[in-house]
C-alpha cells in the first residue's frame, strides 16, 4: 500500500509493534553496540584533533533500516501517524495521556541537544542531521546533501553522527513505550478499531 491514509488503524498499530520489535532485536540495541562519543583536543603546540566513536557501523545501519520506517509518513509504522491513531481511538484517558507524553518525548528527541548552530545562530535539529545522514549517502544519494555533508568539517561531522545516534537511541526507547501502550490498549479493549 502507498500513501499515508491507505492503512487502517489496525494495520498501523500492528506495523508499529512489528517494526519496534525488529528495532529492539537489532544487535545495536540488544548487543549494546550503539555508541556516541566525540573528543575534541587542541593545544598550543599540537594540531586540533577530533576523534569519534559511533559504535559498530553495520549494527547502526541495520538499526537505521528499521528506524527510518518510524520517520516516513508513507510507512505504516510512522510514529506520528500511529500517535494520531492513538489520540483519536484510545478510549482510556490514562492511556491517551501516556500516548501524548510519548509524542512529546519523541518530539523532544527530534529536536536534539542544540549543540550545533546554523549560520543564523539557530540550533540545528537532530531530525535535520538524521535527514542529512540518511539522504546524503547512507541510504540515498541526494547530491546536494552529499555536498552539504562533505562541506562539514570533521568536528561537525562527528557531532552530527553523535546527535543522530542519540536521536535513534532515544526514539527507540519511546517506540518501545508506545508499543507497550498499544499492546496494553489492545489487550484491555481500550482502543476503538472500528
Amino acid at each position: 500500500m502507498t500513501g499515508s491514509s491507505s492503512f487502517t488503524p489496525a494495520e498501523r498499530l500492528a506495523a508499529f509493534c512489528r517494526v519496534t520489535d525488529a528495532a529492539l532485536g537489532r544487535r545495536a540495541i540488544e548487543g549494546r553496540t550503539l555508541a556516541a562519543s566525540v573528543t575534541y583536543s587542541v593545544g598550543q603546540d599540537r594540531p586540533e584533533t577530533v576523534t569519534a566513536d559511533h559504535g559498530d557501523d553495520e549494527d547502526f545501519r541495520s538499526l537505521m533500516l528499521d528506524f527510518r520506517k518510524f520517520t516516513l509518513n508513507d510507512e505504516a509504522a510512522s510514529f506520528n501517524a500511529v500517535a494520531n491513531v492513538l489520540h483519536k481511538r484510545l478510549t482510556d484517558d490514562a492511556l491517551r495521556d501516556a500516548a501524548v507524553h510519548n509524542r512529546a518525548t519523541w518530539k523532544e528527541a527530534m529536536e536534539g541537544n542544540g549543540v550545533l548552530r546554523d549560520e543564523c545562530g539557530a540550533p540545528v535539529r537532530a531530525e535535520r542531521m538524521f535527514h542529512l545522514l540518511t539522504y546524503g549517502g547512507m541510504f540515498h544519494d541526494n547530491l546536494g546533501l552529499i555536498a552539504e555533508w562533505d562541506g562539514l568539517d570533521a568536528f561537525d561531522q562527528a557531532i552530527y553522527q553523535a546527535e543522530v545516534t542519540t536521536l535513534v537511541a532515544r526514539c527507540v526507547k519511546v517506540a518501545a513505550a508506545q508499543r507497550d501502550l498499544i499492546l496494553k490498549a489492545l489487550s484491555d479493549g481500550k482502543v476503538d478499531l472500528s
